[in-house]
C-alpha cells in the first residue's frame, strides 16, 4: 500500500517590519516618552502593571471619575458650555500574562518603529489609544472620554455600560475608538455588521487627509471588535481608527511613532461636531445573515470551546492565517453559508 504523504505544515513567513510613516517623530502635548512608558508595562487586565499606568496617567487627570465597573470617564464641554456629541474611547488592558516577569520590559526604536527589545507583546494595543486620548484631553478637544477596562477578554467594561446604561449617552452621535492597526482605516463594519455610515467614514477620512500630515485614511469594512461595537444599537456612528500599531498580540508587535505623533496633533484639528450622523442605530445592515449581540454573542453562534475562544481573542490573526493558507473572504463566506444551511 502506497504511503500517504503527510500534509504540509503551515510555516510563518519571514517577518518584515513595517516602514515608518514619516522620517521623524513630531513634538506632542503629551510627549512620546509617556507612550513609551505606558507600553513598557505588562498591562493584562487587573494586573499590577495596568494599575500603575491607570494611577499615573488616568487617575491624575483633573475631573476624571470612575464607574462601578472600573471604567474611567472625563468630559470636556464646548466653548459655549454645551455638551459635545462625540465619545472617544481606548482600553487599558493588553494580552500580556499577569504572571509574566518582569512586569516592565525594555524597548527598542529603529527608524521610528517602537518594539519590545528581544521581541514580545508590546501593548501598543491599546496603549497608543490611551496616549492619543491623553493628547486630545491636553488639547481640550470637546467630548466624552472613556478608558474602558477588560476589552481584550470580551469587552467587559463597555458591555457593562451599554447593558446597564449607567451614563446618559442620548446626546452622543458618534463613538470613535482608537484601537485599530495600520495607518489608514476608518472602520465601517465590525463584530458582524455595519457600525458607521459611509458618509461618516468618508467625512472623517476627508478631514484627516485634508491636513498637512500626509494621511491616506479611507473607509474599511474589515473590522473585528473593539469597545465602540457595543454601542452600535445606541449611537448612530461608531468606528475604530487606525493608530499605527502592527502585529498586535504577537511577539513582533510594534508601533509607528512617526504616525502616532502626527495623529495626536491631527485629532485636535478635526471638526468633530460637523461630522454627519446618518446611520440608524436600529439598522444592523446584516449582509451575512447573522448579527453580533455583545461580544459574547459569538459564543451562542459558534459554541464554547478552546478554538472559539482563540478566534474571539485573535480575530485579526486568524484572518491573516487563513489568507496565508489561500482562503479569501468569498471562500470563507461560502463555507459559513454551507454550515448554516
Amino acid at each position: 500500500m502506497k504511503a500517504t504523504a503527510p500534509a504540509p505544515r503551515w510555516t510563518a513567513p519571514k517577518y518584515t517590519p513595517p516602514k515608518a510613516f514619516a522620517k521623524a517623530v513630531l513634538p506632542t502635548p503629551v510627549p512620546i516618552a509617556a507612550l513609551m512608558d505606558i507600553v513598557s508595562y505588562n498591562r493584562d487586565g487587573r494586573s499590577p502593571g495596568e494599575r500603575i499606568v491607570i494611577e499615573r496617567y488616568i487617575e491624575a487627570l483633573d475631573g476624571v471619575v470612575s464607574d462601578d465597573y472600573g471604567n474611567y470617564w472625563l468630559e470636556i464641554r464646548l466653548p459655549d458650555g454645551g455638551r459635545a456629541s462625540s465619545m472617544f474611547t481606548a482600553h487599558t488592558d493588553t494580552v500580556h500574562s499577569i504572571s509574566e516577569d518582569p512586569q516592565q520590559h525594555k524597548l527598542a526604536i529603529r527608524d521610528g518603529i517602537l518594539s519590545r527589545r528581544g521581541g514580545g507583546v508590546l501593548g501598543a494595543d491599546d496603549g497608543t489609544g490611551m496616549w492619543l486620548l491623553l493628547n486630545m484631553i491636553a488639547q481640550q478637544v470637546p467630548g466624552i472620554y472613556v478608558f474602558f477596562r477588560d476589552e481584550e477578554t470580551g469587552g467587559g467594561g463597555s458591555s457593562y455600560v451599554a447593558k446597564h446604561k449607567i451614563v446618559d449617552l442620548s446626546h452622543i452621535k458618534r463613538c470613535i475608538s482608537f484601537d485599530r492597526k495600520a495607518t489608514s482605516h476608518v472602520i465601517t463594519h465590525q463584530a458582524g455588521g455595519r457600525c458607521c455610515s459611509d458618509a461618516f467614514a468618508n467625512a472623517l477620512a476627508g478631514q484627516l487627509n485634508g491636513l498637512s500630515f500626509g494621511f491616506a485614511f479611507a473607509p474599511n469594512d474589515g473590522g473585528s471588535f473593539t469597545d465602540s461595537a457595543n454601542f452600535t444599537d445606541q449611537i448612530p456612528e461608531c468606528t475604530n481608527l487606525s493608530v499605527g500599531y502592527y502585529d498586535q498580540h504577537f511577539d513582533t508587535e510594534c508601533q509607528d511613532l512617526t504616525f502616532a505623533s502626527r495623529l495626536a496633533l491631527a485629532l485636535a484639528r478635526v471638526d468633530w461636531e460637523a461630522l454627519p450622523a446618518e446611520r440608524d442605530p436600529k439598522d444592523t445592515d446584516d449582509e451575512h445573515g447573522w448579527r453580533y449581540s455583545g461580544f459574547n454573542g459569538y459564543r451562542s453562534f459558534l459554541g464554547d470551546d478552546e478554538m472559539v475562544s482563540l478566534i474571539e481573542r485573535y480575530p485579526d490573526e486568524v484572518a491573516e492565517i487563513l489568507e496565508q493558507l489561500g482562503w479569501d473572504a468569498d471562500t470563507l463566506r461560502d463555507q459559513i453559508a454551507e454550515l448554516l444551511a
